[in-house]
């Protein structure tokens, strides 16, 4: 205002019944506002996880986490990227690369996950899998393009590459391996 005060309330549209709710032929219609992020940075975040609620109780923690956002705004049709990796305490990693708009919503990209240590992940499985994972990691790469618009959600996946490595299962009494598998791949899912 002229005393130099930013009052956000007095921007808005004021609320409330009116005699005339159509602006008059001469106003054109306002531009919507746009919000405009240049660079958006988190680097070297970390979260420790932990589940008590499973039988064996299990901890991860994931560091470092970094993502980066780059020319993200609320203009029509306009497209941003983004990336985003993290790491675990056992060099797992996940990362993520790809374009995203807010309007309309939607992104497309790549999601990797490798190393992933099946054994670490056993309390998950204790209640409806008998047998031990002893060893095996998997690694996954997910090309994707998802888009919401005002009636349906459009989602795909596309030469999707998943693959097995080292897997041993042991029987539930015993430490007597009775599933091996060295190497299992499948591509362009």
């Amino acid at each position: 205002n002229q005393n130099g005060r930013l009052n956000l309330l007095e921007m808005l549209i004021p609320g409330g019944p009116s005699a005339d709710t159509n602006p008059p032929a001469s106003t054109p219609p306002a531009e919507p506002w746009t919000v405009s992020v240049n660079n958006f940075t988190v680097t070297n975040a970390s979260v420790v996880f932990e589940d008590l609620t499973l039988q064996t109780p299990f901890k991860t923690e994931l560091n470092p986490i970094n993502l980066k956002v780059q020319a993200l705004t609320t203009k029509t049709n306009s497209e941003g990227t983004y990336t985003f990796e993290l790491a675990t305490e056992s060099s797992e990693t996940i990362s993520a690369k790809g374009a995203l708009s807010v309007n309309p919503p939607r992104s497309s990209g790549e999601v990797a996950v490798n190393g992933i240590l099946l054994p670490k992940y056993m309390p998950y499985a204790q209640k409806s899998f008998r047998g031990k994972i002893a060893g095996g990691k998997v690694d996954v790469q997910v090309p994707y393009s998802v888009a919401l618009d005002t009636d349906n959600l459009q989602a795909s996946i596309s030469n999707m590459v998943v693959e097995l490595v080292d897997l041993a299962v042991q029987a539930p009494e015993s430490d007597e391996t009775v599933v091996t598998i060295p190497n299992f791949k499948i591509e362009q899912i």
